[in-house]
């Protein structure tokens, strides 16, 4: 993966699993850490860690703006976007309602594009990573769900997580 010490990252999703273990080796690492969960655990977190916290709902534009600018308002740029906040619901396909597919795609799919967007803009208009031709990475958390369907108890989780690998590509070939 190459050094990250020194380089300032975004995790949403932080508070808790993946988005906190995450947070464990890049701090350990050396990296400039802005933590963004809605959860409280988000805060001790990074008060462990000596990091930055950010309580934020990733479906809010203002929390999202305001999330993004943290790592340019401390260290004036954000080097790597790890876009990791994500809901599962485990229960039988004819047992899900409306509300329940969109509260998984709103956090799933939805945030994780109009994250990606704003760090994105933000990204392309900031010098090089030292080293690098790199504006910046983008990273988000999909699941071997979005391949294999996952299974009926899952139905909108999966179908979340194949659209993030979907909307990865296009933003591959929109940056490249």
């Amino acid at each position: 993966m190459g050094s990250v010490s020194g380089r300032t990252v975004l995790i949403t999703g932080a508070a808790r699993g993946i988005g906190a273990a995450g947070a464990r080796r890049l701090a350990a690492e050396g990296a400039k850490l802005v933590l963004a969960d809605l959860d409280a655990a988000v805060e001790k977190l990074a008060g462990e860690l000596g990091q930055v916290a950010v309580r934020a709902d990733v479906t809010k534009p203002d929390d999202i703006a305001r999330m993004v600018d943290e790592p340019y308002r401390r260290w004036g740029r954000l080097d790597v976007l790890f876009n990791n906040a994500g809901v599962v619901r485990v229960q039988p396909m004819f047992d899900v309602t409306e509300a329940e597919w969109d509260r998984v795609m709103d956090v799933n799919l939805r945030a994780v594009f109009f994250v990606l967007q704003a760090a994105a803009r933000r990204m392309l208009a900031q010098d090089p990573i030292p080293g690098s031709e790199l504006r910046g990475k983008l990273i988000q958390t999909a699941s071997i769900a979005a391949y294999r369907g996952g299974n009926h108890l899952m139905t909108p989780y999966s179908a979340s997580k194949a659209g993030v690998v979907s909307l990865t590509r296009s933003a591959a070939q929109a940056l490249a």
